[in-house]
């Protein structure tokens, strides 16, 4: 899971020591504006937070559902590189939901260095609103966000250094994204489907937008680039089934490649094919028109646009390790010989090696293996049989690189194995098993 800092230095003279950062708690249905912000007396907004003593670095939790728009256009709660605010959903407590209907539900007119983290924006004009309207707009991360059914689905105005990641931005009406007048925006991990007319839309005077490792699948147009903007990079994108894929000027583009382009009606207004495409604006060269092979893509509240294990974008992606470092499940990038295409990484788990018996008994002993250092492992799962075969075996789990099997038979010929096992939410994934190793327990002693 991914961890925030929440401690902050301050200095004492020249001796320095740690203080940790505090925890703010508002409740968007029952808080009460002039509270202590505790959770025996959880506040009403962001604003009540500063009046209580908030500092930068601090954490803001959030709970409970507003028709309010939620507000941030003071320079107070910013943080700072090192010390980030954060806030985020409540521990333990539902997802908090903004639903402003005709105003944007979440505004932004001013803030640095501050991360918002596990919100459902839905119902509204414009989901999300950033601007500089207030003062500087920099350095926001919107992580874990379920963005649905607004007119606008986000709005990023003359913001810069901004991430949009690991969230769902669908169902909206006019567009899912729309990025203007911006400097050093990056939309990693996402989805973006089902936006009746641009899954995401970078109109003129942009520079710097980096749209990385997104399933952009059933909009009108999943990708629209407008004249005036510059140096955009698009890569191990997936996008499926748009009306158009994309639309593309020349001279906007920093680089696009290494995408997978699937069951769209085109790739653009301009290009049919993706050879056409390729062809037109020397673009996409390594790109793929390939079957994702999705877990589960049928439209549906459990539609599922993580890969199988066969799926022809395993390692097919470019390596963008300099920018991406884990996945949408915050699975290490890359397992394997390369990037997956997608916001899903899919594990590879190493099968154990040097797998030895040891300290050997009449009737126990100790199995230990080895595993290649870099990957995550859950646990392991070991098989010993009488048989050869292993028809019908033992088994029996452990947590670490040794497991000690007892009530064995004495004097008796056993085989054994052992396989790794990485589990997550969504799937478990498991490793090819060793070869077997033959021991023998030793005579019981008269």
């Amino acid at each position: 899971m991914k961890k925030y800092l929440l401690l902050a230095l301050i200095s004492w003279g020249m001796m320095p020591t740690v203080a940790a950062a505090a925890d703010w708690y508002i409740d968007l249905a029952a808080g009460v504006s002039g509270a202590a912000c505790t959770t025996a007396a959880p506040c009403l907004s962001l604003d009540d937070t500063l009046p209580v003593g908030f500092v930068s670095g601090d954490t803001i939790y959030v709970r409970g559902e507003t028709t309010d728009s939620m507000m941030v256009d003071s320079s107070l709660l910013n943080g700072t590189a090192d010390d980030p605010t954060l806030i985020t959903a409540w521990p333990g407590e539902s997802t908090p939901t903004l639903s402003h209907l005709t105003n944007a539900s979440l505004a932004i007119t001013v803030g640095e260095y501050i991360t918002f983290d596990g919100f459902i924006i839905r119902g509204g004009d414009v989901g999300i609103e950033m601007n500089k309207y207030n003062g500087t707009t920099s350095h926001i991360v919107l992580q874990n966000f379920l963005v649905i059914e607004n007119n606008i689905g986000i709005n990023l105005n003359g913001v810069s250094n901004t991430t949009i990641q690991s969230s769902t931005i669908g169902g909206n009406t006019t567009s899912g994204i729309d990025v203007g007048e911006s400097a050093t925006v990056q939309l990693i991990n996402s989805v973006i489907a089902s936006n009746t007319g641009q899954g995401v839309n970078i109109l003129s005077g942009n520079d710097q937008v980096a749209v990385y490792h997104n399933v952009i699948a059933d909009n009108g147009v999943g990708l629209n680039m407008q004249t005036a903007t510059t140096s955009t990079a698009v890569y191990n994108n997936i996008f499926y089934t748009n009306a158009y894929a994309v639309s593309y000027e020349a001279d906007t583009l920093a680089g696009a490649d290494y995408n997978d382009y699937y069951a769209n009606t085109a790739i653009s207004s301009e290009y049919a094919t993706l050879a056409e495409l390729q062809a037109g604006l020397n673009v996409e060269l390594n790109s793929l028109e390939v079957d994702p092979e999705f877990v589960d893509p049928v439209v549906s509240a459990d539609r599922d646009f993580h890969v199988l294990a066969t799926s022809p974008l395993i390692d097919a992606g470019y390596d963008l390790s300099s920018v991406v470092v884990v996945d949408r499940d915050d699975e290490t990038r890359p397992y394997g010989t390369g990037f997956d295409i997608g916001f899903d990484e899919l594990p590879v788990v190493p099968m154990p090696t040097s797998l030895k018996v040891k300290k050997i008994t009449a009737h126990q002993a100790t199995v230990r293996w080895q595993i290649a250092s870099g990957y995550s492992v859950t646990k392991y799962k070991v098989e010993y049989s009488r048989k050869k075969s292993f028809t019908n075996p033992k088994r029996v789990s452990a947590k670490t690189t040794k497991k000690t099997l007892t009530k064995l038979k004495a004097g008796t010929k056993y085989f054994v194995r052992v396989k790794a096992v990485y589990q997550t939410d969504y799937a478990k994934y498991k490793s090819a098993k060793t070869t077997a190793k033959r021991f023998t327990t030793k005579q019981v002693s008269e």
